[in-house]
């Protein structure tokens, strides 16, 4: 059985580094298209409290970014979930956290569950598969703080 952390995972996207938001020299018309277009989608909620859609990373822990989801190329992003594929990387925490070593695994990604909030529509619930050695692993974690 998955591992289920009942707190609200702060996630942090790549959106201030550029990528999908970099809209900043675009025409006015182009970046209310954007707003527009989303704000009828499912999104998370990032570690400074903004509403992000189709993120290409996401922290898990924000304290110390010891888990991070990167990478991730999204091939579905509906009403209902969302699903993806990139790295999983983490703290090995050995001999601790600080001296610790980031291990990657290739890793899918599902966000499911929705609720209204100010945001509107936002997932509450994230799973990430990969495998350790051959052995399949999951981790879960609610979005609902």
């Amino acid at each position: 059985m998955p591992a289920v952390v009942p707190l609200r995972v702060a996630l942090l996207v790549t959106a201030c580094f550029g990528g999908a938001f970099g809209l900043l020299g675009a025409p006015l018309r182009v970046g209310a298209a954007l707003a527009s277009s989303t704000a009828r989608t499912e999104k998370l909620v990032d570690c400074t409290g903004k509403p992000v859609v189709k993120p290409t990373e996401i922290i898990i822990t924000c304290a110390d970014a010891g888990e991070v989801l990167q990478g991730i190329h999204w091939s579905r992003w509906t009403t209902g979930d969302a699903r993806g594929t990139g790295t999983y990387v983490l703290n090995t925490c050995t001999p601790d956290c600080a001296a610790g070593k980031f291990v990657r695994y290739h890793a899918t990604f599902e966000l499911s569950g929705r609720k209204q909030d100010r945001h509107g529509l936002v997932f509450t619930a994230l799973r990430w598969r990969y495998e350790v050695g051959g052995k399949a692993k999951q981790q879960s974690f609610s979005l609902v703080g």
